[in-house]
């Protein structure tokens, strides 16, 4: 929607995509009042019914925007939910409608980062601070066509670390125009560290060796912490750890729904609140079928798959395809056994 504001005075969006991974009161789906909120700050009217939002940019371009991302954590002096992510991109994207742009304690990822070399690239200032991010409209506005690289996926590197140390076997992941940006993924290579999980990182490469043993240990996900898109695969991990672990989630607190599925071939985890309590697991059963129901919760299902007794179906395996690429092509060049068959969802 910010893309549309700022490209077009007016704008009608019907229902988005994406995983469905929100509130459960609200069925999985995901807020949009921040992003409202935010394009409301640049000038944007939106009118929301139950089918589409409706925008309207009353004014061309702001003298200047200032927000304070805090405004849109659930708790007030915790820095945390769903939607301090959102705002900090949003407010990116509608750069264009002000002159100058302050962002209070912004949410910092490998997405934003790539916003910000975005306008680099289209001639912005751009600095960015401990706690502060602000953006200054260049003099004149070039209409030369701009070329930028960018970043790999993050969790497609959690991703295969994860079947490296749930599998127990080496895997070396290439990345042919680089690695994700490092410094967005810093918590998660921390947490890899206290873990005890060994890696070794060139320009284009890491490599996980097998025959690793996990130091369990209990995680905080919050946005300035490890991704919520991370939070299944470190689970999967902590399955192979030495002793019982949890994972409280503080960003999407009703990410569980592959808790269950996973329970139903044969893991012991337990669901409480906004957390989940871990106990490792030897190979488990299989035998059934289970359901994603998002993308990295169907990717922790299947690399569970891969070390089970028996056989797992996975339905609405669809999932996967936006958001890896040739997935069970490259788990079966590493040895695994699966069976694709990919059917539209029948509506």
């Amino acid at each position: 929607m910010p893309a549309f504001a700022v490209r077009f005075s007016e704008f009608n969006f019907w229902e988005s995509g994406g995983c469905q991974i929100g509130r459960t009161k609200d069925y999985g789906k995901r807020p949009i009042s921040h992003i409202i909120d935010v394009m409301n700050k640049f000038g944007v009217a939106s009118q929301v019914d139950c089918t589409c939002i409706r925008g309207m940019r009353r004014i061309h371009q702001k003298a200047e925007v200032m927000i304070d991302i805090r405004e849109y954590s659930d708790k007030p002096n915790d820095y945390s939910g769903s939607m301090v992510s959102g705002a900090t991109k949003a407010a990116l994207l509608c750069v264009p409608l002000a002159k100058r742009v302050s962002l209070i304690c912004p949410h910092v990822k490998t997405e934003v980062l790539d916003l910000i070399s975005i306008l680099r690239s289209a001639g912005y200032y751009v600095n960015l601070g401990k706690d502060k991010l602000i953006v200054e409209a260049p003099d004149f506005n070039s209409l030369n066509p701009i070329r930028v690289n960018l970043s790999a996926c993050p969790s497609e590197l959690i991703t295969y670390i994860s079947v490296a140390i749930y599998s127990d076997i080496s895997v070396a992941i290439k990345f042919p125009f680089g690695l994700p940006s490092l410094s967005s993924l810093s918590p998660e290579l921390d947490l890899l560290k206290k873990m005890n999980i060994r890696f070794d990182i060139t320009d284009n490469q890491m490599m996980v060796p097998a025959s690793q043993k996990v130091e369990s240990l209990n995680i905080q996900v919050r946005p300035h912490g490890i991704q919520s898109d991370h939070h299944p695969l470190f689970l999967l991990m902590l399955m192979k750890g030495n002793r019982k672990s949890k994972i409280c989630e503080h960003v999407f607190r009703d990410r569980f729904a592959y808790i269950t599925e996973l329970n139903h071939i044969g893991a012991s985890l337990l669901r409480e609140g906004n957390s989940v309590h871990i106990r490792p697991s030897n190979r488990l059963l299989g035998g059934k079928t289970v359901r994603g129901q998002d993308v990295r919760g169907t990717a922790a299902l299947l690399i569970a798959s891969l070390d089970t007794l028996s056989s797992v179906r996975i339905e609405e395996s669809q999932h996967l395809l936006r958001g890896y690429e040739q997935i069970t092509t490259k788990l079966n060049g590493l040895g695994a056994d699966i069976s694709s068959f990919w059917q539209p969802r029948q509506k």
